[in-house]
């Protein structure tokens, strides 16, 4: 990421906070970064409550806990 990109995804963190925009996909960490900066503006600004995205690391970001194959085939009986 450059330092021209920063601006780019405040704003789309902005846009994402304030209804505008969607989740852009995240290359490094300043991304991630620069967009919850643009969404902490964009609760400042409107009041909003919109949370910041968090990861665990760089290829995954932190989504809702889905149950694995192995963990439905236990409890399930799947085969």
């Amino acid at each position: 990421m450059g330092i021209d990109n920063i601006d780019d995804m405040a704003f789309k963190g902005f846009d994402f906070a304030s209804e505008k925009g969607e989740m852009p996909l995240f290359t490094d960490d300043m991304d991630l970064m620069a967009f919850n900066a643009g969404i902490s503006n964009a609760n400042i600004r409107y009041g909003l409550k919109v949370p910041s995205v968090n990861y665990y690391k760089t290829k995954h970001i932190e989504t809702r806990i889905r149950a694995s194959d192995k963990e439905l085939q236990t409890v399930w009986g799947l085969n």
